[in-house]
C-alpha cells in the first residue's frame, strides 16, 4: 500500500506592498537627528557650567596664590617685552590688608621721550602699580568652564577639551597681569610728562579690563570643543551588530 505524498510546509513570503507605479515601497528613512543643540542638551550644559563654577571657582581661590606666583618669571619676561622702557626692580605676589595682587616696582631704563618732553631716570625715583590677583586667573577660568559645560561628547573628551582650553589660555594669560601695570605705569607717566599722549597699551588694557579675558576664554573653550571634536574618537559595536561613532 503506497503511501501519501507528504507535504513540506513553506514559509510565506512577505511582500512589501505595491505602490501606484506597481513598485515594491522604499525603505524608511529615519528622521535626522536633532543635534547637540536641543533644550535638553542646553539645560544639562548650564547645569554642568553651575556645578563646574562651584567647584573650580573655590579651589582657584585657595590656590590662586601659588599658581600667580610660579606665573612670576613669565610675567616678568613678558613685562619686559612690552614694556622695555622701564627697568624692573621687583615683581611679587602681595597680601597685605586681605588685599591680594600682583605687586610691581619699576623705574626708568633710559632716557625716553614722553611727548615732546625728553625724561630721564632717576636713580632715587621709582613707580609702583597692582592687579588683583583674581585678573590673572580669569582667562583659563573661563576657558576651562565654557569647554567643560558645553562639550556634548563623553566624560574623558569633556575634560580633555577642558584641558585644551586652560593650555590655550596659558599664553594670553602670560600678558594678562604685564599689559595691566606696564599701562598703569605709562599712565602714571604720562599724566605726569604729557597729559593726554598716548601708547598702544591703552586701548590693550582697556580691552582685557572692559570684557576681553571672558571673551578671549570663551572662544579658547569653543576652539578646545572644536579641536577634540575633529579628533576620531573610538567606536563600539551597538545591539544591531553596526559600529556607531562614540562621540
Amino acid at each position: 500500500m503506497s503511501r501519501p505524498p507528504r507535504r513540506v510546509a513553506r514559509a510565506a513570503r512577505t511582500t512589501p506592498p505595491a505602490t501606484r507605479d506597481g513598485k515594491g515601497a522604499p525603505p524608511a528613512v529615519p528622521a535626522p537627528s536633532a543635534g547637540p543643540f536641543t533644550r535638553q542638551a542646553l539645560h544639562a550644559a548650564i547645569v554642568r557650567l553651575v556645578l563646574a563654577t562651584l567647584v573650580l571657582t573655590p579651589v582657584a581661590a585657595v590656590f590662586a596664590v601659588p599658581m600667580v606666583r610660579a606665573c612670576l618669571p613669565a610675567y616678568r619676561a613678558a613685562f619686559e617685552f612690552v614694556a622695555p622702557d622701564f627697568r624692573l626692580a621687583d615683581l611679587r605676589v602681595t597680601t597685605d590688608g586681605g588685599h591680594r595682587g600682583v605687586a610691581i616696582t619699576v623705574g626708568l631704563r633710559s632716557p625716553i621721550f614722553v611727548g615732546t618732553k625728553l625724561v630721564f631716570p632717576d636713580p632715587r625715583g621709582a613707580a609702583s602699580a597692582s592687579t588683583p590677583l583674581s585678573h590673572a586667573l580669569q582667562t583659563p577660568l573661563v576657558g576651562s568652564l565654557v569647554a567643560f559645560a558645553w562639550f556634548t561628547g563623553g566624560r574623558i573628551r569633556r575634560l580633555a577639551a577642558a584641558v585644551l582650553a586652560l593650555l590655550l589660555t596659558l599664553p594670553f594669560a602670560a600678558f594678562d597681569a604685564p599689559v595691566v601695570l606696564a599701562a598703569t605705569l605709562w599712565h602714571t607717566v604720562v599724566d605726569g610728562f604729557a597729559p593726554g599722549a598716548d601708547s598702544l597699551l591703552f586701548p590693550w588694557s582697556a580691552f582685557l579690563l572692559g570684557g576681553g579675558r571672558w571673551l578671549i576664554g570663551g572662544l579658547a573653550g569653543l576652539a578646545a570643543i572644536g579641536a577634540v571634536r575633529a579628533v576620531p574618537s573610538g567606536a563600539r559595536r551597538s545591539r544591531d551588530g553596526r559600529f556607531d561613532r562614540r562621540d
